[in-house]
């Protein structure tokens, strides 16, 4: 379930000002149940015509993906695994030396990411009252060959760069109903998300040339960050029936 907001914000989503996607993820439930996803798609499937250069397509795209979920103990504690498996390559074209930049010769190829999702998801109800969930999440992506897999044709490979992305994220969340008027919930979350891009030669030296705007040696960039952060979040809701009509307080 995905929802996105643009205004009337509720009371936990504090100052936001532009928009809030939330989203739930599946859960398992009393009934084992589960799915298989194969794609594929090849550079012969992408007309070539006047609206469409396939050698400007992507020419391979494969992914597997699969779900499973069901009880651990019955009405008490469910489970639910999620895994997909992506590899697209990318038809490139860039310059391999100042030579080729003088004579606008260009030299063809291919470059491709992998990509791995997956997501492990544990649902306990103790009580009819209360429910506590816990969410394991990954998704890292390789990307080879950056600048010429986004289109950059004035690097060679040896200043081209490895891109490292994505990361692991963990969400727990408990939720009470404390009485027919009262309802709480705590939420914590912490995620790491690294984006590193790694020379493809290490060196820090690296050549333009000029004219032709052509990098070589060394690579133009070199960077290692860590996007991580944490939330704890809580939200006490109370309903409120009187004189005047029924009030919400959180």
């Amino acid at each position: 379930e995905m929802t996105f907001q643009t205004g009337g914000f509720e009371a936990e989503s504090g100052q936001a000002t532009g928009g809030i996607v939330n989203l739930v993820t599946k859960s398992g439930g009393n009934e084992f149940s589960g799915s298989v996803d194969i794609r594929y798609r090849d550079e012969n499937m992408t007309e070539n015509g006047d609206h469409f250069d396939r050698d400007e397509q992507d020419s391979l795209y494969q992914s597997l993906s699969g779900t499973l979920g069901g009880p651990i103990l019955r009405d008490k504690l469910w489970f639910f695994v999620s895994l997909e498996k992506t590899d697209k390559s990318k038809f490139t074209r860039r310059y391999e030396s100042w030579e080729d930049a003088v004579d606008d010769d260009y030299t063809d190829g291919s470059t491709n990411y992998t990509g791995e999702y997956a997501s492990a998801k544990l649902t306990w109800q103790p009580s009819p009252s209360h429910s506590i969930f816990g969410n394991y999440m990954i998704d890292p992506i390789d990307i080879p060959d950056l600048y010429a897999y986004i289109g950059y044709n004035d690097r060679t490979q040896s200043a081209d760069n490895l891109r490292e992305q994505g990361g692991n994220a963990f969400i727990a969340e408990w939720t009470g109903v404390m009485s027919d008027s009262v309802f709480l919930t705590f939420k914590y979350n912490k995620k790491e998300a690294p984006l590193n891009n790694i020379p493809n030669t290490i060196d820090t030296n690296y050549y333009t040339w000029a004219n032709g705007g052509l990098y070589f040696g060394g690579s133009t960039s070199e960077y290692y960050t860590n996007r991580n952060h944490d939330i704890y979040a809580g939200t006490f809701t109370k309903f409120l029936d009187t004189a005047s009509g029924s009030h919400e307080l959180k």
